[in-house]
């Protein structure tokens, strides 16, 4: 799995980009999967975008995609692992269920669920038109500069570093806990809120620099995990002070109808969310995968 397409609606764009929201989470399929050069149609059959309350229309004058570098730090699941109690079987409302395919103009598109990840350094956001048209929007450089513009009318704000308490990748350099992306072509960044001698400053309100993959003594991806009425959540942020504390919630329990019986809101294919106070949820716990060797 070299690269992996992951289809944008508007909202999430604005908050990915606009808002800085630091992970990305839901449906995601092989780009060898799909056609060379798809048109916007082609991409909303291939990748299931007519599900039941879907975001992106039917007018089809463009699909908005995340082109996302296949890399050990997205958690990803096949349907029907359901042997595995971390990984339910998928019980969605069609196209999508638990045969791990879509069945589009193309035949049958394999597809993957991805559990809210990191956005890994590489990722490009572009924008598949009507005709077949595609424009580079943004790209994602790494945790120390963060989104980028890849085009002329394209706005994207410096917003803060977010929410790496409960989801973000992490490093152990010289002793010292730093946030850390691996590169495409190996190399890694790490950052820290203080000025460091030779360090470059970021509108993000950090410090960063490129270090060998060798000077970093660990490389993990930590993720929250809780339990809020009886239901298994992913933490991926929080909101508020020490006296009232809110968590932002992904349910994790790959089952429609006890998403909508929770009237959790639906943001995306999949994709249930929800705000809890921290005082609700229990069995709250870290979940931390290393860099392969």
């Amino acid at each position: 799995m070299a690269e992996l397409i992951r289809a944008t609606p508007p909202a999430r764009i604005s908050a990915v980009i606009g808002s800085g929201l630091p992970w990305i989470a839901g449906y995601v399929v092989r780009a060898q999967d799909v056609s060379e050069s798809p048109t916007a149609g082609a991409l909303y059959a291939d990748l299931g975008l007519g599900f039941p309350g879907s975001p992106y229309g039917a007018q089809r004058e463009f699909v908005d995609v995340l082109r996302v570098p296949a890399q050990w730090t997205l958690q990803l699941a096949t349907p029907g692992e359901g042997e595995n109690a971390a990984t339910p079987p998928l019980r969605d409302h069609p196209p999508f269920g638990q045969t791990g395919f879509i069945d589009s103009s193309k035949a049958f598109v394999p597809y993957w669920w991805l559990a809210p990840s990191p956005v890994p350094a590489g990722t490009t956001l572009w924008r598949i038109g009507a005709d077949g048209s595609a424009n580079t929007i943004a790209a994602y450089g790494h945790v120390g500069v963060g989104w980028l513009a890849c085009a002329p009318a394209a706005r994207i704000a410096h917003t803060p570093i977010r929410f790496t308490e409960v989801l973000g990748m992490w490093a152990q350099y010289r002793g010292e806990r730093v946030l850390a992306d691996i590169l495409p072509d190996g190399t890694a960044v790490i950052a820290v809120p203080d000025q460091r001698e030779g360090w470059q400053p970021s509108p993000r309100g950090v410090f960063w620099t490129e270090v060998y993959r060798a000077d970093l003594d660990r490389v993990w991806v930590s993720r929250t995990l809780a339990t809020w009425r009886d239901q298994e959540f992913q933490v991926v942020g929080l909101e508020g002070d020490e006296a009232g504390r809110t968590a932002h919630l992904v349910y994790s329990g790959h089952d429609a109808g006890v998403a909508g019986s929770l009237g959790l809101t639906e943001t995306d294919a999949s994709v249930y969310e929800a705000l809890a106070p921290i005082s609700e949820l229990h069995n709250v716990r870290e979940a931390q995968t290393d860099l392969p060797g």
